[in-house]
């Protein structure tokens, strides 16, 4: 769960001396990328619920995700099997983007990875300053990995996947449905143009590489049934920003609007919270403004 709370202060006294307060930012809206994500895909999904709060605060909108009491026992409850399994990704992550020893070779006579621990805390992040249609953006998003070339990003970012390598049409059919509508609009979001799946057996061991365009994702799924369209999901995303606009319009730190999605998955709804609780903004980043939003 990515919230604001978790980036940390660039300064103990806020806004360098010498300098005015922020009076705006001139964009409608700041968030992250994984809360986009999941906007964009609540057309197709009926197994995870979400819970943005938004706050509007000196002429931008600021959206977080608060985990939902359904996904809180989730968590808690979830097998060691799971947790194993979570674990192979930031290891492949982990191994793939090593520093190569060309002194060590295998039998093969390729080059080694250096040995290393996996540390899952670890991220580099990518602000991006966009459009979606009327609406402005800037939202922060985790790169995995570059490519080694002369493109300048995000042209030469690179996303990394794992997954259980597909053995029958259900399989296939359930890897494409719930997984590559997630990846494609992870990707596009943030400019990334391709994605590079680890295809692993049953006990983690990553048998085969397949590497993804994201731009030609939404081709795979097309002529398929009971998939997903890729319109559909900019269109909500779009959509939901400027109902987000006309509901949310109370300005101050103070007031925050749930947006939920949960079962029985037929609607978002919206509810208006102004008791302080579920605050998305930092002190901190509000005393870079001079605290100047209205009480």
């Amino acid at each position: 769960m990515e919230k604001f709370e978790t980036i940390q202060s660039p300064t103990e006294k806020g806004f360098p001396s010498g300098k005015p307060p922020l009076s705006s930012l001139h964009t409608d809206f700041i968030t992250w990328r994984g809360h986009l994500t999941k906007i964009m895909c609540t057309p197709y999904e009926t197994r995870e619920s979400w819970q943005m709060a938004a706050t509007l605060y000196n002429g931008t909108i600021y959206i977080a995700e608060i985990e939902t009491e359904e996904n809180k026992v989730k968590r808690e409850n979830m097998e060691e099997r799971h947790k194993e399994m979570c674990y192979w990704g930031y290891n492949f992550e982990s191994y793939v983007t090593s520093p190569v020893d060309k002194s060590r070779q295998n039998k093969n006579g390729a080059a080694k990875g250096e040995k290393r621990p996996c540390n899952d805390s670890e991220a580099y992040i990518t602000v991006i300053r966009t459009r979606l249609g009327r609406h402005s953006l800037v939202f922060g998003g985790e790169v995995d990995c570059c490519a080694k070339d002369d493109q300048e990003a995000p042209a030469n970012y690179i996303e990394l996947k794992t997954s259980m390598k597909p053995h029958n049409y259900h399989h296939h059919h359930n890897f494409k449905r719930y997984k590559l509508i997630k990846w494609w609009a992870q990707s596009y979001l943030a400019g990334v143009p391709k994605i590079i799946c680890g295809f692993r057996d049953y006990n983690g061991q990553v048998k085969e590489l397949q590497t993804y365009n994201t731009l030609a994702i939404p081709r795979l799924v097309r002529d398929e049934d009971d998939l997903w369209d890729s319109s559909i999901c900019l269109n909500l995303l779009d959509r939901f920003l400027g109902w987000v606009k006309t509901v949310v319009v109370k300005n101050g730190p103070d007031v925050v609007y749930m947006f939920s999605w949960r079962e029985p998955f037929m609607e978002i709804t919206v509810s208006e919270l102004s008791d302080g609780s579920h605050r998305v903004l930092p002190d901190w980043y509000l005393e870079s403004f001079g605290n100047t939003a209205s009480p």
